[in-house]
């Protein structure tokens, strides 16, 4: 709340809890159940689905106060948007990819002594 309006009893704009209602479901959906996939069917090989995935809710920071009691781990509250969900990263297959990031970086000589 800017300083001007400390003593108006102003706390910003609200969430309608209809919607929050939506928020609070999407965020409590297991990570495990069938979620929109955003690869090609022809990638889905190369993920390891046995593997625990990195999951990452996020929702309006407009919603915080209304998900304050939400189960698990906070959401990561986005500045902009009223969306609101759950990222699942699933990791890849051991061998399916090869970073070369670190070869890169030591063969070249302007990137020495950088981490």
């Amino acid at each position: 709340v800017p300083s001007w309006a400390a003593g108006a009893g102003w706390d910003g704009p609200a969430a309608a809890e209809d919607d929050v209602a939506a928020i609070r479901e999407a965020l409590l959906h297991q990570p495990r159940d069938e979620m929109w996939q955003l690869c090609g069917p022809a990638d889905l090989g190369a993920l390891d689905p046995d593997t625990q995935p990195l999951v990452i809710r996020f929702a309006s920071r407009l919603t915080r106060e209304a998900l304050r009691a939400l189960p698990g781990d906070e959401p990561v509250f986005t500045s902009s948007g009223s969306f609101a969900g759950i990222l699942r990263l699933v990791p890849l297959r051991p061998g399916v990819a090869v970073s070369s990031w670190a070869r890169a970086a030591a063969a070249d000589p302007s990137t020495a002594g950088e981490p």
